[in-house]
């Protein structure tokens, strides 16, 4: 048996069942002065069965863009949490934030 096997039939590294029946899932969309597209985005992620179940969400993070319309309608969808950052900090800080 080599050391490969041996680690997956390994009791202390076996995956714990979580005691959560669902697994949640954030969908991280990161814009910066796109908001049609990123409506159009949200939109159709929003028909998507995980998200209308409730198991997952749309985060959406704002890279310094200007105010605008869809913004304010955007952050009252349910499922949809706006994060604003006052500049734009590129994407991998976008996302990760």
């Amino acid at each position: 048996m080599d050391r490969t096997t041996r680690l997956w039939d390994d009791p202390r590294l076996a995956l714990r069942k979580s005691p959560r029946t669902a697994t949640r899932l954030a969908v991280v969309i990161v814009n910066f002065c796109q908001w049609r597209n990123t409506a159009r985005l949200v939109r159709q992620l929003r028909h998507a069965d995980s998200i209308r179940g409730g198991e997952a969400d749309i985060v959406l993070v704002d890279n310094g863009s200007p105010t605008h319309p869809l913004a304010a309608k955007l952050e009252k969808c349910r499922g949809v949490r706006l994060l604003r950052n006052r500049r734009n900090l590129g994407f991998a800080k976008a996302v990760n934030r």
